[in-house]
C-alpha cells in the first residue's frame, strides 16, 4: 500500500484551533496537554511536575504539608535575580514578604512590614525596578506605599538592609508656604498666603514657626492689625466684595 511521506522541518509552539483540520498548518499541533512551549524546535516536552512550598520549609515537588500564605494581592521585586515577594494582608491591613522565594533556604519567613490604612480592604501593586508600589485605596488617610531595596545611605545614615517600606505620599517638606503678606505685633509675626486657608504664626525672638490658624478661610488676599493687637484679614471668597 503506497504512504506518503511528509517532512516536518519546523514546529510551531501552540495550538491552533480551526473548525477543519484541514485548516490546520502540518507544523502545528491540532490538540496538546500540557506542553512546554519553552523547547527547542522540533522538541515536544511536558511542563514539569509544579514544586510547592512546603512547612518543613523547602520546595518539595508534589508536596502535600503546604505553607499557608494567606495573600490577596502579591508582587515579584527581582534584585539581581533574588526574588522577593511582597504581598498584601487584608484580614490585618498588613504588607508582608518572603525573600529570596526561589531560593532553597531554610527559612522562608512570612515577615510583616508593618499596618497599613485601607479603609476598602483593597490593594494595587506596581512594580518598577526593584520596587513596588501599592495603591491603597481613595480615601483621604489610605496613604500609598513604596516597598523596595534602598542602596545608598540617606542624610548621613547607613544603607538600610533588607526590604524596606515608606510612605508614597507626596508632602511638602516644609510646615508653611511662601508667604505674600506679613504683619507683626512685635512679638509674633503673622502672615498668609495669597488665596490660601490660613493664617501662620512666628515667634520673632526664636525664629520658630509656631502654628497655623485652625479657622480654614477661602481665599485670603489681605492681613492687617490694628492699634488694639486684633488681627483682620481680607477673605475673597466671602460674600460678594470679600
Amino acid at each position: 500500500m503506497p504512504k506518503e511521506i511528509l517532512h516536518i522541518s519546523r514546529f510551531t509552539p501552540g495550538t491552533i484551533s480551526s473548525p477543519s483540520k484541514g485548516d490546520i498548518p502540518p507544523e502545528s499541533a491540532g490538540y496538546s496537554l500540557n506542553i512546554d512551549s519553552v523547547t527547542e524546535n522540533g522538541i515536544l516536552k511536558a511542563i514539569t511536575v509544579d514544586t510547592k512550598l512546603t512547612t518543613t520549609p523547602a520546595w518539595i515537588e508534589g508536596a502535600t504539608a503546604l505553607a499557608t500564605v494567606d495573600a490577596d494581592k502579591m508582587a515579584m521585586i527581582n534584585k539581581d535575580g533574588q526574588r522577593d515577594l511582597v504581598y498584601y494582608k487584608n484580614s490585618d491591613n498588613t504588607v508582608r514578604n518572603i525573600t529570596d522565594l526561589y531560593d532553597l533556604n531554610s527559612a522562608f519567613a512570612q515577615n510583616s512590614m508593618g499596618a497599613v490604612v485601607n479603609a476598602d480592604d483593597k490593594c494595587a501593586m506596581q512594580v518598577h525596578n526593584r520596587e513596588v508600589h501599592l495603591g491603597m485605596g481613595k480615601n483621604s488617610t489610605d496613604v500609598p506605599k513604596w516597598v523596595g531595596h534602598i542602596d545608598h545611605a540617606q542624610f548621613g545614615g547607613s544603607v538600610p538592609s533588607g526590604l524596606q517600606m515608606e510612605n508614597a505620599e507626596l508632602e511638602s517638606p516644609t510646615s508653611f508656604p511662601d508667604l505674600y503678606c506679613v504683619v507683626n505685633d512685635g512679638t509674633y509675626i503673622y502672615g498668609i498666603e495669597w488665596q490660601g486657608q490660613y493664617v501662620y504664626k512666628f515667634d520673632i525672638s526664636s525664629g520658630v514657626f509656631v502654628r497655623k490658624s485652625e479657622h480654614i478661610f477661602t481665599q485670603l488676599q489681605g492681613i492687617a492689625i490694628e492699634s488694639s493687637g486684633d488681627i483682620w484679614v481680607y477673605d475673597r471668597g466671602v460674600g460678594t466684595y470679600g
